[in-house]
């Protein structure tokens, strides 16, 4: 091919593949490779889930440079990436007047093969944070007729709870939105796929409705409920990282359709990160200790505590205060997550 593109007298050229010979196996399919971060991230409103989904990026055969006609193995988030870029630029011919976070959307929604931690697709399954929506899937983005996504945060499109202590009774919502992108009215079916519960936590879904109109919107609703007596340390048995772990609650909800453009279900990731907590305060806001400064006080503490959870306890102590932060001057919002509150002395 090289020797006819140098010919000046050539306009063209066709190339017919005559025999083809494809060599495949199962041992290292869907297997993240250890070089392959992990998340969750933090922004302003708190936790949020990363990576987004994954791709081929080990011993991909790419073109070696300078030389013509052979081939070289690579490796990282630039062969990934690429793939990735490939797919939404698929996407983009069949339809340019989507919006860059749709694109995402269906990228995310098609990413329905799971990853494992062992070969030969052995479980257990890697978490969202690990291998987000999981591995691409062109076929099912390009087909699917329905987004699924979060309305709060589209540009994120998967499913992020902000909170991170959990006070006693506490349960968390966050809403997800099915938007039919086709012409014809569309029956929905629903499937919670729960890859890590946390002890004492309960996902369910609420789902008023299970038909969306032509070009049209719902919303269903991802409850966790916490109990916080139950509640405990849990690590990802996929997680081969050093310690400390987060305890996570995260899975995916999965959506088909009585579309026949949609052979299999398309899903999102959910997350959320959890660890019980009090929320106590004193019920005064000035204490007099009288002449000298020395003196003693009964002081009422009030508020919420960790029940009867025997694997954690509330203490309460009491600092002389020298220092309080000022989180309106912080330069990016995101600080607030690692805010210092207060400085004080005790003895």
């Amino acid at each position: 091919i090289k020797g006819y593109l140098d010919n000046p007298d050539v306009t063209s050229v066709s190339v017919h593949i005559v025999e083809t010979e494809t060599t495949t196996t199962d041992f290292w399919t869907d297997l993240v490779t250890s070089a392959s971060p992990r998340g969750p991230a933090w922004n302003a409103n708190g936790i949020l889930l990363k990576p987004d989904v994954t791709a081929p990026g080990l011993n991909v055969s790419v073109a070696q440079w300078g030389t013509g006609d052979l081939a070289v193995l690579a490796l990282g988030t630039s062969q990934a990436a690429a793939f990735v870029a490939g797919l939404a630029a698929l996407l983009i011919e069949e339809d340019p007047a989507q919006a860059p976070w749709e694109i995402k959307a269906r990228i995310i929604n098609g990413a329905v093969h799971d990853l494992y931690r062992n070969p030969n697709q052995t479980p257990p399954r890697q978490s969202p944070s690990r291998a987000g929506a999981g591995r691409i899937d062109p076929r099912v983005s390009v087909q699917t007729p329905i987004l699924v996504f979060d309305p709060l945060q589209p540009n994120q499109v998967s499913v992020s709870f902000p909170t991170y202590d959990i006070i006693e009774g506490q349960t968390l919502f966050r809403d997800v939105r099915i938007r039919n992108r086709t012409l014809e009215e569309l029956e929905l079916e629903f499937h919670l796929d729960e890859v890590l519960t946390a002890p004492g936590a309960e996902v369910t879904l609420i789902a008023p409705s299970t038909t969306v109109p032509a070009e049209s919107e719902i919303d269903v609703t991802i409850q966790i409920e916490f109990d916080i007596s139950a509640m405990e340390p849990m690590r990802d048995p996929a997680y081969q990282g050093p310690d400390p772990f987060l305890t996570e609650t995260t899975g995916y909800l999965a959506v088909s359709t009585d579309s026949p453009a949609l052979e299999q279900p398309v899903r999102i990731p959910y997350y959320a990160v959890s660890r019980p907590a009090s929320a106590v305060a004193v019920d005064a806001e000035l204490l007099e200790l009288g002449p000298g400064k020395l003196g003693a006080l009964d002081l009422s503490v009030a508020g919420t505590g960790l029940g009867a959870n025997p694997l954690y306890t509330a203490q309460t102590a009491c600092f002389e205060a020298q220092w309080r932060s000022r989180p309106e001057q912080n330069v990016h919002p995101a600080s607030l997550i690692r805010d210092l509150a207060a400085v004080g002395v005790t003895s």
